[in-house]
């Protein structure tokens, strides 16, 4: 009895995270398109309406934070992947915090978004790619 207990928790927590690596799996993907998108988007709008170097748009802290949330996705992409081959999604220290240091950073530029921007400007805020950066990049990095 208690051996086909341990066998059938075993089994549970085989399909737990192989369903958590999944689920990582394709949050990855899309919060890492919609990071590159805000990120490249963010590039263009300052060249194209600012006139001004793309690179001058990681002056804002939005631009970084997406930046940072990208490349933490990348990092943790192989882990997932491996995760699914293994049937175990295990991530390094390193990498955890360099994720929550990103889901950090992005929480706060949703949480300035929905208590400042929307007020002043809600064009600004939420218009074109700023809804991207702003609000559903917040959301999947979560």
């Amino acid at each position: 009895m208690n051996a086909e207990k341990r066998k059938q928790n075993r089994e549970y927590l085989t399909v737990f995270f192989k369903r958590r690596s999944v689920i990582a799996f394709c949050c990855g993907i899309l919060s890492l398109v919609l990071s590159f998108y805000g990120v490249i988007a963010g590039v263009n709008l300052t060249i194209t309406i600012l006139g001004e170097n793309g690179f001058a748009s990681f002056n804002h802290f939005t631009m970084i934070a997406n930046a940072l949330a990208a490349l933490s996705v990348a990092f943790v992409f192989p882990y997932t992947v491996q995760g699914l081959l293994r049937k175990r999604f295990t991530l390094p220290k390193w990498v955890a915090v360099m994720h929550y240091l990103s889901a950090t950073s992005i929480t706060i530029v949703f949480v300035f978004a929905l208590a400042f921007m929307s007020w002043a400007n809600p064009d600004g805020a939420f218009g074109g790619s700023n809804l991207v950066t702003h609000v559903f990049c917040p959301l999947l990095i979560l």
